[in-house]
């Protein structure tokens, strides 16, 4: 298997249990900084994705979902909460998809399901496949404004999140970028869920239209929140001003 869960802190198996599933870049430290107030409440795991893997939705779906099954069979709190971004956040709603009984909340942020309709699609995938290896990894740093609103980021996130970018080869993201063009759904499967589900977006997302598909998915879902980021670029949670753990309302 090409994918595993890890964490960088303490462990405990009476608290549910917090999955987070990154971007593209398949790494899943970058939100380490989310996880500090969530700590307290949940038992954190970062999901991360092999430069190697090729898996297609499906693959990659029941491979989380194996990896989550094995972590609470040790645990004495069988809660999961579901957390994808970007990338992540449609391999999160195919995991939910898998087994709904299993995830006691889903959050979706700057869901890249509108991928396949955006003015990305035509040129992004043979892009990534055809560039010289050492123009691509400057070009990274000219992109990096597109991914995120890096004046609202820390010194520190925006070098992880641009070493996190040229960590990925060329061909891993174009693979990655097909899977999304491919990517979709069963709306009646989504409007049979019965979990509570929060959407987020970032207002200044200039990477994809994250407002507009977070409020095509809240029509379909039972029981939704939409929560909209003011500001905020499409890495939002690298951002300084975004807490994940207040806008879940933990207390």
């Amino acid at each position: 298997m090409n994918l595993s869960l890890s964490t960088k802190s303490s462990t405990s198996s009476d608290l549910p249990l917090f999955v987070f599933l990154p971007g593209l870049d398949g790494t899943g430290y970058l939100y380490q900084g989310q996880s500090l107030e969530l700590r307290g409440h949940f038992d954190v795991r970062f999901l991360s994705i092999s430069n190697q893997d090729r898996g297609d939705w499906q693959s990659l779906s029941l491979n989380v979902l194996s990896l989550i099954m094995a972590e609470i069979e040790h645990k004495s709190s069988s809660t999961v909460y579901l957390c994808g971004e970007s990338f992540g956040a449609c391999l999160a709603l195919k995991t939910a998809l898998l087994s709904p009984n299993l995830i006691e909340r889903l959050i979706l942020v700057n869901p890249a399901s509108s991928f396949a309709r955006s003015f990305w699609v035509g040129w992004s995938i043979p892009w990534f496949s055809l560039v010289p290896s050492s123009l691509y990894l400057g070009l990274t740093t000219t992109f990096l404004p597109f991914l995120a609103a890096t004046e609202r980021m820390t010194p520190l996130n925006r070098s992880l999140l641009l070493k996190a970018m040229q960590s990925v080869s060329q061909d891993t993201i174009a693979w990655r970028l097909s899977l999304l063009q491919q990517f979709s759904f069963s709306h009646r499967d989504v409007s049979a869920l019965s979990i509570p589900v929060l959407l987020l977006a970032g207002t200044k997302d200039r990477l994809l239209p994250s407002v507009e598909e977070v409020g095509h998915l809240s029509r379909l879902f039972r029981r939704v929140k939409v929560q909209l980021l003011p500001e905020s670029g499409h890495a939002c949670l690298l951002e300084s001003q975004v807490n994940l753990a207040k806008i879940l309302e933990i207390e």
